[in-house]
């Protein structure tokens, strides 16, 4: 759609008086677009597509974020996310594990130990009541 430039020339001075200065002026016309022109006819269509995935993702991962704040709180998720990123550091991970493989050893000696402490008490238990049966 062509457009058309108006000229409009005017005096600075409205009563006549003095030096004879003139104003000029240029005004044109905006384009008339309809909305869906201004915003689609900038875009293509693959932003077209993948604005929406994008926002959805967004969503998604931010839904995700919050729900693990609610659940644990503020606390415990910043230090999962820090041990987390400690973890990424080389050679790290595998000492962390060793160390909660020392733990686990050591949890089941101790749960071992129980259970024979467990079966002395019963034999002594045994042997006390034969003593006094006697």
């Amino acid at each position: 759609m062509p457009t058309k430039v108006l000229h409009i020339t005017t005096r600075k001075s409205p009563c006549r008086e003095g030096s004879f200065l003139v104003h000029f002026f240029e005004i044109v016309p905006a384009r008339r677009s309809s909305f869906g022109e201004f915003v689609f006819g900038r875009l293509q269509a693959s932003d077209l597509v993948s604005t929406p995935l994008i926002g959805l993702f967004v969503a998604s991962t931010l839904q995700s974020v919050l729900s693990v704040v609610q659940e644990k709180g503020v606390k415990a998720t910043l230090l999962g996310l820090f041990m987390s990123f400690i973890k990424l550091v080389p050679g790290v991970k595998k000492y962390i594990d060793g160390e909660k493989q020392k733990v686990v050893d050591n949890f089941s000696l101790v749960v071992t130990l129980r259970e024979k402490i467990g079966e002395l008490n019963c034999l002594a238990r045994g042997w006390e009541r034969e003593f006094w049966n006697k």
